[in-house]
């Protein structure tokens, strides 16, 4: 009687070549793509709001900058809310990319699944900066609120979040090196009989 298994054989040149695409979308994703998805939230709880406004968003070699001109009162609820939108939905998106991942690699799609990881990465990796600055968004609600923080508290929880992203990735690697290794070992097995 075999034992059935849910192993199967990686095609190690897809799999370079999703690694290879997933580290370049990271570079795409963290540096363009999940700064326009920080702006267009801003945007979008504008829209929500009832508020008109007015974007400028300019973008030379590697460096996005945006202003967001609003012709109304929100109120400091309000404005924190927009303020957070861009942070929160781009991690938002990140967490939810995370998830998919997982979802591919427990049924072992691993050459999508690494390069997913990488995406995910790339939309979590620009959010968590705004942790680390004295200037931005997060810091700009705190004082706007009102609400007494240091920076000390800010960049620790940016390393938690930073921690968390690491111990999933290293999790998600260790799972899917032990499908491949399992695949091949399987393999020379059977070669061997």
């Amino acid at each position: 009687m075999t034992k059935k298994t849910n192993k199967r054989e990686v095609n190690w040149t897809h799999y370079n070549i999703a690694l290879i695409a997933g580290i370049l979308s990271f570079l795409v994703v963290s540096l363009i793509v999940a700064q326009y998805f920080h702006e267009l939230s801003h945007m979008l709880v504008l829209k929500l709001l009832g508020c008109l406004y007015y974007p400028d968003i300019t973008f030379d070699a590697i460096n996005l900058s945006a202003n967001i001109y609003m012709q109304c009162d929100l109120g400091k609820a309000g404005l924190a809310a927009v303020y957070l939108s861009g942070i929160f939905g781009t991690l938002l998106a990140g967490f939810i990319l995370l998830a998919l991942d997982w979802i591919l690699t427990r049924k072992n799609h691993l050459e999508l699944s690494i390069f997913l990881s990488y995406v995910a990465l790339g939309f979590l990796y620009s959010p968590t900066l705004y942790f680390f600055k004295t200037t931005g968004d997060i810091v700009n609600t705190l004082d706007l609120l009102g609400i007494p923080y240091t920076y000390m508290a800010l960049k620790l929880a940016g390393m938690v979040l930073m921690l968390f992203y690491l111990s999933y990735f290293i999790m998600n690697f260790r799972y899917i090196a032990g499908k491949e290794i399992s695949s091949m070992s399987s393999g020379r097995e059977e070669k061997n009989r």
